[in-house]
């Protein structure tokens, strides 16, 4: 994006023109206010030509805050986050809500987002400990209130019920979310039936064999999905020779 930086005829200007130039696109590098003044500025230019309409789109001014990089920090602005789908009405409970990178890591599809999130809360006993205190973390945070009484998005009884359970889910509510991505997938079984087995045979037929990928939470299950959309990590549907 070359916002408020004149190239025009650059290539006939003295060396010292370009450099003056380079200097200010790397002072925007790092710099989230340039950053974003150049993103809604963009975009609401393209939406007015777009739309034929005219004027800002945008109310207030963005907000961003400095965080020290210490786990249990990081922990309290992750939660904060996983909880605007909560705080807007979108969903009762944060691992609810259908795009939640909490969800994700929840249910494995995403293992890196899954190890930074545990990486959060140290000594919790693994991965599984540590999204349960995360769990805890959030619930607690949507429960509470604001001094004038108001803010509380998440039902005590929903925490109640959590730390009842240690902040773990029960393997029936994890499979119901996991179940989402099931949707994307063009196939579901277990991994050796998409790898070697009648559904292995079956995916290989397609032009383009999608991958599979284990169920995280549920391995003692077997249990994989095909085509998800995660690639990442996956076991390759073999191809017709």
């Amino acid at each position: 994006m070359w916002c408020g930086l004149d190239a025009s005829g650059l290539a006939h200007d003295p060396p010292e023109t370009a450099e003056r130039l380079r200097e200010r696109l790397r002072a925007r590098m790092g710099n989230v206010s340039e950053f974003m003044r150049t993103l809604r500025q963009r975009y609401t230019m393209w939406f007015n030509k777009t739309y034929d309409t005219a004027g800002t789109l945008w109310a207030e001014r963005f907000t961003s805050v400095l965080v020290q990089d210490v786990p249990w920090v990081v922990g309290l602005v992750a939660a904060y986050i996983d909880l605007n789908a909560v705080r807007a009405g979108l969903a009762e409970l944060p691992e609810d809500y259908r795009w939640s990178g909490y969800t994700a890591a929840l249910c494995g599809v995403d293992t890196d987002l899954r190890r930074s999130l545990a990486a959060c809360f140290p000594g919790e006993g693994g991965e599984d400990g540590a999204l349960a205190r995360y769990r805890l973390l959030m619930l607690g945070k949507g429960a509470a209130s604001k001094r004038d009484g108001t803010g509380a998005r998440i039902d005590p009884a929903a925490l109640a019920e959590a730390v009842a359970a240690g902040g773990e889910l029960e393997a029936h509510e994890l499979l119901r979310l996991r179940a989402r991505f099931f949707t994307r997938g063009k196939a579901l079984g277990t991994e050796a039936w998409l790898r070697e087995g009648a559904g292995a045979d079956a995916l290989s037929r397609l032009d383009k064999p999608p991958g599979t990928r284990p169920v995280d939470m549920l391995k003692d299950t077997d249990l994989a999905v095909a085509g998800s959309g995660r690639g990442a990590g996956g076991v390759e549907v073999p191809k017709p020779e």
